[in-house]
């Protein structure tokens, strides 16, 4: 997301079957001011409110899914406030690893198609102390990094570094 004073961060990643920004009845004007770019082509596709709303009442997997979405959601918020805001950024980069190294998409320990920009953006932090968490994670043989590429070949040594709440 892009704030007025052009700042970014980025709050969550979305891929294939992801229903977003999600289906409520409500008009939140920080909806409209926030601009909502991708990190790499996509195919979308858009509906109206009236539409969408017809779905989700004649389709209760779909109504689940979206029920599924604001619950994790509304989890990576209070992960977020109540955890990550208190972390250095050294934790938080190595709590951001881990829980893209568990992900679904990342069970290959290689963490593909990610800029230090975006990562920086994820977690609020300057390129400086990203580069610096970076340096050092690769200084004690924890990961490997590539351009667009993080591969992490010591996932037990990356999990020491995390918080509790991450793992």
């Amino acid at each position: 997301m892009e704030h007025e004073n052009g700042h970014r961060k980025i709050l969550s990643f979305h891929g294939s079957g992801t229903v977003f920004p999600g289906y409520h009845e409500q008009d939140y004007k920080i909806e409209s001011t926030l601009i909502t770019v991708t990190l790499s082509d996509m195919e979308v596709l858009e509906f109206t409110k009236a539409e969408f709303r017809r779905m989700f009442q004649q389709n209760p997997q779909l109504s689940a899914q979206v029920i599924d979405w604001f619950s994790k959601d509304v989890n990576l918020l209070i992960y977020e406030t109540a955890h990550q805001e208190y972390n250095n950024s050294f934790i938080k980069l190595c709590n951001l690893l881990y829980l893209l190294l568990v992900n679904e998409t990342g069970k290959q320990n290689h963490l593909n198609c990610i800029t230090q920009d975006a990562i920086a953006d994820i977690l609020g932090i300057s390129r400086v102390n990203l580069t610096r968490g970076l340096a050092r994670l690769r200084k004690e043989n924890i990961i490997i990094t590539k351009r667009k590429q993080i591969e992490v070949i010591d996932p037990s040594a990356l999990e020491k570094y995390c918080s509790l709440e991450t793992l």
